[in-house]
């Protein structure tokens, strides 16, 4: 949610960048984008209770449910746990315009992904892209990432980029009337702003009736925010998913559609774990949990500093009892920089809140409902790994990648002090040696120091804390490489050569 901004699409981290960026940067400091929060959905208790009793698959059958997302990274792994859910059927895929996610690219994303688990038949639409007039814009690299799907590539679909249909919230509006009829009666989860859902309110008022309620990952009661752009901070006690859009969040609040709130107060219990790469690679034989092990793997940052945001808010719509609840009762800000904070007031609206949850049961059951059902449809497009270990003195890599594609580059760092695997290519006539000696002879603290033309870095190669290790997936095309483990501080860099190979088109 906030402290890290949740979805930047790359991380600069001029550490683990070969002698150029750095040197072209001038420094050899590490930024690191902000992590976007990512929302969860909340609707009355899951077991339509006050206690919040564990209740997925009621007495009639699954529950249907229709998903209202903007497609950041968190969204895509509580999507694919819904997916495979025995007690849930996802009737529907509404896209939040107003989110991390940009409209064409969502439609396409969110239909790559059900097709991808056999649910083609599921409808995806889009709703308008311009939040209210307090509303707040998620940073385009933030947006850049969701729109690219974080790298990772599932098969392409007839129509998929297609807007002429069927809009979100009347897309909303008719599944919610479709099911009033029925034993049980559509529930929201509500993994981003509540742009489609006002709309959807106001342009059918039998919508409030129609549904059970809004299972939503979203604000905060207790905790601190996590938007801290502009004037609005921690402090205002903001989440990203009601500040995206306070004017429609305040427009369905205003009904009385129940209300099931998954917030800060909840996720912040429920961190990503730095190894959750490794934890996940451990069995990859499903589609969810290869695609999550992908999208680990090639955006490192999301181990640090995240929590499972909407998952937890999925997880929780399956098995309440994973966390403690309250009823609250609470009225939303809808101007100045609190914009979207839930603030508890006697006088306020009701809602069924989480306010901490079961770390160990949530990863128990999140992994599981990763690991259910066939595998993804098509391969990865990652072609080979390489590993590389630096104890302080030598750099050992494993077997050198031989085909152009993505690989995954694994930085094992032993030595008590920071480093970094630092990855070129070499072109023309030259060789990987002249490298090395233009480094050695290269006056890192010069303003006008330039890198040659003919050496060109990987960017994304990682970099490790001491005693510390990390992984990202990096593009290489053919040509000749040469690896170091790069070390000290700057100006004082330090390149200890690991050797060369040769990648093949």
């Amino acid at each position: 949610m906030t402290f890290p901004p949740r979805d930047p699409w790359f991380r600069a981290r001029p550490a683990a960048l070969l002698l150029a960026v750095t040197l072209a940067a001038g420094a050899c400091g590490s930024t690191t984008p902000a992590v976007s929060p990512s929302a969860a959905g909340s609707e009355a208790s899951p077991s339509g209770t006050a206690s919040g009793a564990p209740s997925s698959q009621v007495a009639h059958g699954p529950r249907p449910v229709v998903v209202d997302t903007d497609l950041a990274t968190d969204d895509i792994l509580a999507i694919m746990v819904l997916l495979r859910d025995p007690g849930v059927d996802v009737r529907g895929i509404a896209v939040d315009g107003t989110g991390e996610v940009r409209c064409p690219a969502g439609l396409r994303n969110a239909r790559r992904l059900v097709a991808a688990f056999g649910r083609g038949d599921i409808p995806v639409a889009c709703g308008r892209e311009n939040p209210g007039a307090s509303g707040r814009w998620f940073p385009s690299e933030w947006r850049d990432g969701a729109d690219a799907f974080y790298g990772v590539q599932l098969p392409a679909v007839d129509g998929e980029a297609d807007r002429t249909g069927e809009q979100a919230p009347a897309l909303l509006a008719r599944l919610a009337a479709a099911t009033k009829a029925e034993a049980t009666p559509l529930t929201v989860v509500a993994l981003g702003p509540w742009t489609n859902l006002a709309d959807a309110v106001a342009a059918d008022p039998a919508f409030a009736t129609n549904v059970a309620g809004i299972h939503a990952m979203g604000g905060t009661l207790d905790a601190p925010g996590n938007i801290d752009i502009e004037t609005t901070s921690p402090a205002d006690k903001v989440e990203w998913n009601f500040g995206a859009d306070p004017d429609a969040l305040a427009a369905v609040m205003a009904t009385d559609i129940p209300v099931t709130m998954v917030g800060l107060d909840a996720t912040n219990a429920v961190p990503v774990p730095h190894d959750i790469a490794e934890t996940l690679g451990k069995d990859t034989a499903a589609a969810g949990a290869d695609i999550a092990h992908e999208l680990y793997l090639r955006n490192p940052y999301l181990a640090q500093g995240s929590s499972f945001w909407d998952t937890l808010a999925t997880v929780l719509l399956t098995d309440a009892s994973i966390a403690s609840w309250e009823d609250a009762t609470v009225r939303i800000e809808t101007h100045g920089r609190s914009a979207g904070r839930t603030v508890r007031d006697p006088d306020g609206r009701p809602v069924h809140a989480a306010t901490t949850a079961d770390r160990d049961a949530f990863m128990t059951a999140f992994l599981a409902g990763l690991r259910r059902g066939p595998a993804r449809p098509g391969e990865s497009a990652i072609t080979g790994s390489l590993t590389a270990t630096w104890d302080g003195t030598s750099c050992e890599p494993s077997v050198f990648p031989s085909t152009a594609g993505d690989v995954v580059l694994t930085f094992d760092n032993r030595a008590p002090d920071p480093a970094a695997l630092a990855l070129a290519r070499v072109t023309g006539s030259h060789t990987w040696a002249e490298a090395l000696a233009w480094v050695a002879s290269a006056h890192f603290d010069d303003p006008k120091l330039a890198l040659p033309d003919w050496i060109i870095p990987i960017e994304t190669a990682p970099s490790a804390d001491g005693k510390g290790s990390a992984t990202s997936v990096v593009t290489l095309e053919a040509g000749t490489y040469g690896i170091a483990c790069q070390w000290g501080s700057w100006p004082k860099v330090r390149f200890t050569d690991a050797g060369t190979f040769e990648v093949k088109g």
